[in-house]
């Protein structure tokens, strides 16, 4: 029993020497951007054309590491700088600084990659829920200027839909980027008539362009969140051009779906539109389950 607890002393003094302990008397520090808003453009990926911003800390001479909530945030650990370009987009992240020194107190700030998303969830046609609508600069609650849901014709969007094959059915997907989850099953349906070896998922690659209206708000303003400005001409446009991936599966009924793909689901909700530790620098597609009914 002496062992045991002797053992656990140590356990718990291990633990502790690797926390890092704030003074309470630490000077503040605070971590800023030029912008809070960034907006990618995929044709730079890879290119020399590839755009960078960097870190500004304040007081200048602290150093520290610098971390991520969602992993897609193509970001140095070391100085903060993120790679516009290679970020997955249409995600807010939030970006913290921990100073080496404790007598310096940690910051973050929001830093949203601008762009589309789509939620990640499951579509029961018996109950009349069959489109799957774009989610603009992480905002789940958008709304466009008519007061619906989609995008507005104002941002002259442009979406592609890649499935990787042709079919004679209609298009699963519209001009403004709503997927029909009813189209999506019938596509899979034939699929599965037509080609022996097909299993779930559908796959489908989209690619977008958006001419966007977000500003730059700066991280000193209320609630340091990002302002959408549409409808002011003195504001200028930003263009968004990226893609996004998608993984549509098609059961009968919702006691259907296996386990991973429900393990899978859970996780993306939980993780969103992020890289994995197990899977760094690879972009995590959407996971869209379409049942017939409950």
């Amino acid at each position: 029993m002496k062992t045991h607890l002797a053992l656990w002393l140590l356990v718990g003094i291990v633990a502790a020497s690797c926390q890092q302990q704030v003074s309470p008397q630490a000077e503040p520090t605070e971590i800023a951007y030029d912008s809070l808003i960034f907006h990618p453009d995929i044709t730079r990926r890879n290119t020399t054309r590839e755009r960078t911003a960097r870190a500004k800390i304040t007081p200048e001479n602290v150093r520290g590491k610098f971390y991520t909530d969602i992993a897609g945030l193509d970001l140095n650990e070391a100085d903060g700088t993120i790679n516009i370009d290679r970020s997955e987009a249409g995600i807010l992240y939030t970006v913290r600084f921990v100073p080496d020194n404790p007598q310096f107190q940690p910051d973050t700030t929001k830093v949203l990659i601008a762009g589309i998303d789509y939620l990640d969830s499951i579509y029961v046609l018996a109950r009349n829920r069959f489109r799957a609508f774009p989610i603009l600069n992480a905002d789940r609650n958008y709304k466009n200027n008519k007061g619906t849901a989609g995008l507005p014709a104002s941002m002259n969007a442009r979406f592609t839909a890649n499935l990787g094959f042709t079919t004679n059915l209609p298009p699963l997907m519209d001009s403004l980027g709503v997927i029909d989850m009813s189209r999506a099953k019938d596509i899979i349906l034939q699929r599965r008539r037509t080609v022996s070896n097909f299993t779930n998922p559908l796959s489908l690659t989209i690619r977008y362009t958006i001419r966007d209206t977000l500003q730059i708000v700066k991280k000193d303003t209320s609630r340091n969140t990002p302002r959408d400005t549409l409808g002011n001409p003195v504001k200028p446009f930003y263009t968004v051009q990226h893609t996004i991936g998608v993984q549509i599966y098609h059961y009968q009924f919702r006691t259907d779906i296996p386990e991973f793909v429900l393990n899978a689901l859970r996780e993306r909700r939980t993780f969103p539109r992020g890289r994995t530790e197990n899977t760094p620098r690879t972009e995590r597609p959407v996971i869209l389950i379409v049942v017939d009914r409950d």
